[in-house]
């Protein structure tokens, strides 16, 4: 559970609902300011580095231009540049990222949470990657990052994580997101089933990867039928690549010899039509 405790923002506009969901959301208004700074606080659940969770005080101070304070505890956390928009965060998957996050190199604690769809001060409802690089906030940096002048900018090296590396996530009530990593969601697509677009983002990603090997593939075997996994078949199905999945290794490859034992799904041939 998160709390959000104030809300004071330098510009007008009105939060207004999303057409195909019918009633409107009941939201503040947005009060517009000289200073046109914005600040907004909150507590929510912070994930610790023994594994449990704590409540804590937050607050973000800033705009999308000149950028923003993140306030922990009353100290300062973390500066960010222009470039980060607030959103209000609706619904957040979880990943087995977040279930394995005491395990990886990233400092803790931290708000965790990264499969987010939220809401931005218009009521647009948008879906956020999560690489917060140098292109993705158009900051000057990304004509000499090497990564992001390169077209990879998830592989910037200075690049922060949302909900996994010092950004909050979307397990609290507002998030900070880089401008260009904020796609609108159709309206035609529930907030239940969007929460699904960064998990299946990766897993078109992959795809995506293996474009020129899977153009001329007839088949494509899927190894595990987790969560990704799952997912990967779905992309696999909207290509209409035939696919098969292995749910159950019992042997593995050694040397030349083939898997010694596996159970296989149905063999599934999707069609576009």
């Amino acid at each position: 559970m998160t709390y959000a405790l104030f809300l004071l923002c330098d510009f007008l506009a009105p939060i207004r609902s999303r057409q195909s969901q019918g009633a409107a959301r009941k939201h503040p208004f947005f009060e517009q300011r000289p200073s046109g700074m914005c600040a907004v606080g909150f507590r929510a659940y912070e994930y610790q580095a023994d594994g449990s969770f704590k409540t804590t005080q937050y607050a973000y101070e800033g705009n999308d231009q000149e950028g923003w304070y993140i306030i922990r505890e009353g100290s300062r956390y973390l500066d960010l540049p222009g470039g980060y928009r607030l959103l209000r965060s609706l619904r957040c998957g979880i990943c087995a990222t977040d279930l394995a996050r005491i395990h990886l190199a990233f400092p803790l604690p931290q708000i965790i949470g990264h499969e987010i769809i939220a809401e931005d001060i218009d009521g647009r409802i948008v879906a956020v990657e999560i690489n917060a690089s140098h292109a993705s906030i158009s900051s000057p940096a990304a004509l000499t990052c090497p990564m992001c002048a390169a077209g990879l900018a998830t592989h910037c090296p200075e690049r922060m994580v949302l909900g996994i590396d010092r950004l909050p996530g979307g397990y609290g009530p507002w998030i900070l997101a880089p401008a260009g990593n904020i796609v609108e969601v159709p309206h035609d697509i529930s907030d239940t089933v969007a929460v699904l677009i960064e998990p299946f983002a990766a897993a078109a990603h992959a795809l995506e990867s293996l474009s020129l090997h899977l153009k001329d593939a007839r088949r494509v075997a899927v190894l595990g039928l987790g969560r990704l996994g799952l997912l990967v078949i779905a992309a696999l199905a909207v290509l209409g690549v035939l696919y098969f999945a292995l749910k159950k290794i019992v042997g593995w490859f050694v040397g030349r010899k083939s898997l010694k034992s596996y159970q296989r799904s149905e063999t599934t041939s999707p069609s576009l039509n």
